[in-house]
């Protein structure tokens, strides 16, 4: 129940997980390009770091470990191993 007046303007009409499914599985390769490019935009632009975590001043408890947050470095490598794919 997030976004009412999205709701109210589609006449309660929304996805069910079928159509997400059919929708991932008919656009995965382009999904993983607009992935890659995505990534390739917000390493030039420095937007990755995680160095800021709130935009609009909400406080949000993080649950992310520093073994487990993706960096520069390995963001880095993720798209290497995606390329090579």
């Amino acid at each position: 129940m997030e976004q009412i007046g999205m709701m109210w303007l589609t006449g309660m009409n929304y996805p069910d997980h079928t159509t997400v499914w059919r929708f991932w599985r008919d656009n995965q390769e382009a999904i993983g390009k607009l992935f890659k490019q995505l990534l390739r935009i917000a390493a030039s632009m420095n937007l990755v770091g995680m160095v800021l975590h709130a935009v609009d001043g909400t406080k949000i408890l993080s649950q992310a470990s520093e073994q487990k947050a993706w960096h520069r470095s390995s963001l880095e490598k993720k798209l290497k191993r995606l390329e090579r794919r």
